[in-house]
Order: structure tokens, then sequence, then C-alpha cells
């Protein structure tokens, strides 16, 4: 098994939104045409990543409240 994996992240504002573009993402992933057109960040793991279900959790802080601005990504596995 490789030690590096894909995550997809994405901010929406309804719950049925993010529905919706899960299940079309979930279908581009499974016919193997998964692509994007914007940004693309690596974010590397001090410690292992555990392997099997895992809950993913991402908070982002912005460093203004004004879309574009930036700021910092902190993601968890299993709330570590």
């Amino acid at each position: 098994m490789s030690d590096t994996f894909d995550l997809i992240l994405a901010a929406y504002p309804t719950l049925d939104l993010a529905r919706l573009d899960f299940e079309a993402v979930v279908r581009f992933i499974e016919d193997k045409q998964v692509r994007t057109d914007g940004d693309t960040y690596k974010q590397t793991s001090t410690t292992p990543i555990p392997t099997g279900d895992v809950t993913v959790k991402m908070r982002f802080d912005a460093d203004e409240p004004t879309p574009g601005s930036g700021g910092t990504g902190t993601l968890w596995a299993n709330d570590e």
C-alpha cells in the first residue's frame, strides 16, 4: 500500500449541495475522470496516518474575512 493518498476538500454553503457534488465526484472517481483546474496543495503528516476506516476533519483559519485571502488549513485523522 502507498504511503500517500489524494484527499479532495471543498466548502459548501449547504449540506444538500455538498451531497450532490460528493455523489458526482464519486462517479468521476469510479470512472477515473478526476481532474483539477484550480490550485492544489500538499500537506504532509508528521505521524503515520491510520489505515482502514478513518474520520478526516479539516479546519481552515482565514487570514482575513475575505474570499481568497489565504490562511492555514489543519487536518485531523481520527481526532489526532
